[in-house]
């Protein structure tokens, strides 16, 4: 497994700076939508996907511009645009943003895009539940590593895993410290991992997983 490969989508705001939420609207013709658009005005095809996947699955009306950073980066890394250059840059990142801001977004939508699984780290089982019936909704399918799973459950997971009908690995850190586990997941391509509720880390140091 490359875990140079990992990204961890990420946005700190300046310091000091009153944390003010702008929106860009996703108009008709933004989406392209009543009439064609001209060369000059055309948007980037990853742009144009970005946009209608957050309209019909998200059912946003409109980005913040900070997600708009965040999921353009993320899809710069996984190479669907921009140049080697800035997916070297991009390789980590942190977000951190307040409750309520969309920060879901920021990750499932390029996984959406992105042709490997997208394996997210969660700290409590009830928001790794929460997150599996966000992918459904989506028409998108999660499979879960965590404890106590019988032999039977386990190896329905990797049976998902190797047909390729799951977009999404969601589990947590014990699973992950799992060495036989870590070996069997990277037998599979993965595009982008992360850490939900990262900032805990800021708050526990190394006394908390």
């Amino acid at each position: 497994m490359d875990y140079n490969n990992f990204i961890f989508p990420c946005l700190f705001p300046a310091h000091g700076e009153k944390f003010q939420l702008k929106r860009f609207r996703l108009s008709r013709d933004t989406l392209g939508m009543d009439k064609p658009t001209n060369h000059e005005t055309e948007l980037d095809p990853i742009d144009e996907r970005v946009y209608r996947l957050a309209c019909q699955k998200f059912h946003l009306q409109s980005l913040y511009p900070y997600q708009e950073l965040v999921i353009r980066t993320i899809l710069e890394r996984g190479g669907l645009y921009g140049d080697q250059r800035k997916r070297v840059s991009h390789r980590n990142q942190i977000v951190v943003l307040p409750t309520g801001s969309g920060k879901s977004v920021c990750f499932m939508l390029p996984a959406l895009l992105l042709p490997g699984l997208t394996v997210v780290v969660y700290p409590l089982l009830s928001l790794m539940n929460d997150q599996g019936r966000r992918v459904e909704a989506l028409g998108a399918t999660a499979v879960f590593l965590r404890g106590g799973q019988s032999v039977v459950e386990r190896e329905k997971v990797w049976s998902q895993l190797a047909a390729g009908t799951a977009r999404f690995v969601i589990t947590n850190p014990e699973s992950l410290d799992n060495r036989s586990l870590l070996e069997k997941l990277s037998r599979f391509p993965i595009s982008l991992m992360v850490i939900d509720e990262v900032h805990t880390v800021t708050q526990w140091g190394d006394t908390f997983r």
